[in-house]
Parts: structure tokens; sequence; C-alpha cells
């Protein structure tokens, strides 16, 4: 699991994990004034808009807070209403 949160693999070379990690791994190398290695949460948000936009992966459904069912610094956990299912 670890290894596809990472965008390491676990689904094949298609995977869209993997292209997201190359398309970011792509924009740092492009941008080469940054003197840092990691992206602001802002640049990230930046980069990644339009790659979610073009390749369709915005969640489409509204996620009640009444089902959520935890929280950290950067993401919501939510239980669907199927009782099986988490959105993170």
């Amino acid at each position: 699991m670890q290894n596809i949160i990472s965008g390491k693999g676990g689904t094949g070379e298609k995977s869209i994990i993997q292209t997201a990690a190359r398309f970011l791994t792509a924009s740092k190398k492009a941008g080469g004034k940054v003197s840092s290695n990691e992206f602001t949460k802002e640049q990230e948000v930046a980069e990644l808009s339009p790659f979610i936009e073009e390749h369709q992966l915005w969640y489409p459904h509204i996620l009640d807070k009444e089902h959520q069912i935890g929280e950290s610094a950067e993401q919501k956990v939510f239980l669907q209403k199927n009782g099986t299912t988490v959105v993170k």
C-alpha cells in the first residue's frame, strides 16, 4: 500500500498515481530555479490542478461532515454511506 501511495507501483506502468508522481517530478525539474526539493502547498495545487482536470480526477460527490471519521494536518477521512468505503 505504501508503494502505491508514494507512486512507486502496485498497479502497473500506466497507474494514474505513477503518472501524477512523474508529472510532479518533471515539473520540479523544469522549474530549475527552485532551491528546495519540496513544493509549497500553493505550488503543488497550481501544478496538480490542471492535471486533475485533464484526467477527471476530482471527487464528484459532496462529502458530508456528519460522516467525517478522522482528520490530520492535510487530510480528512469520511466514511461513505455504504459503511465500508472511506474517502481520504
